[in-house]
């Protein structure tokens, strides 16, 4: 009985836009709950519109392995790609309630060539290492900093065929919010910070800065200069020991 009990939903993330749209809809009178991969800052959280995020989470507080991983949410977005396209809106005939969808032909074509193959090979590694690592615990700090890590690693220390691999999945990504693009890119003029801000900030606090970091090599790669991104490799090394020395010498990082 969602009228008592309330509604739990299950999304990608990061901010809750159908978690907010089902609580009007409901005229605020129902409690709904949220859980996303990732949460980030986007809406006010209330008593009856909780969220909470698996990998990442600005709530109730942030930290360093919380600024890492949420650097990349485009593509944990993209490589979750449904196989359908957008829902614009519903119809209802004699059978029920149908969607109608829009399903852009090269947003089609990525997942079919790109991103379908991805997601079997996930699914198939996934099921192998449940079966593997469920009689070990873990601890959620160790999880957690592995997870970090990994993200660091291949946010920074990634190759030129990775990197084209997302190159070649963001040529599909269709926005169906707001302008319905095709295509993502990314244009350092769109920074709001100057970049002597964003290097202070890198020099202090590094983990602020990792989404930038991410989308260095691939910049420089569709600028048919990735031969000129080995310096970017030194920012893992730097981030690391930053990490390093905060939580031995001044017991900060854990808590920004």
């Amino acid at each position: 009985d969602f009228e008592t009990e309330g509604i739990n939903l299950v999304d990608v993330g990061w901010g809750g836009t159908m978690q907010e749209g089902i609580y009007r809809f409901l005229k605020k009178k129902i409690q709904v709950t949220g859980y996303y991969l990732g949460l980030k800052e986007i809406y006010n959280i209330e008593n009856n519109t909780k969220r909470y995020g698996l990998n990442f989470s600005i709530y109730p507080s942030q930290n360093f392995s919380d600024d890492v991983l949420k650097a990349n949410g485009q593509l944990y977005e993209q490589l979750l790609a449904a196989p359908h396209g957008s829902t614009f809106h519903y119809i209802t005939d004699k059978t029920g309630a149908k969607p109608v969808e829009f399903y852009e032909e090269n947003e089609k074509r990525v997942f079919e060539n790109f991103i379908k193959p991805v997601q079997s090979y996930m699914y198939e590694r996934f099921e192998e290492l449940f079966g593997k690592l469920r009689p070990i615990t873990y601890s959620q700090e160790m999880a957690q900093d592995y997870l970090t890590d990994m993200a660091l690693r291949t946010g920074i220390l990634t190759n030129k065929k990775r990197i084209h691999f997302i190159n070649q999945i963001s040529k599909g990504f269709y926005q169906n919010i707001g302008a319905h693009k095709v295509g993502l890119t990314y244009n350092p003029a769109q920074l709001k910070e100057s970049k002597l801000a964003i290097l202070k900030r890198f020099l202090t606090s590094p983990e602020k800065v990792f989404r930038y970091l991410v989308k260095l090599k691939p910049f420089m790669y569709s600028k048919g200069i990735y031969w000129l991104s080995w310096p970017v490799n030194l920012t893992y090394y730097y981030i690391k020991f930053n990490f390093w020395f905060k939580k031995k010498w001044l017991n900060k990082g854990l808590v920004s």
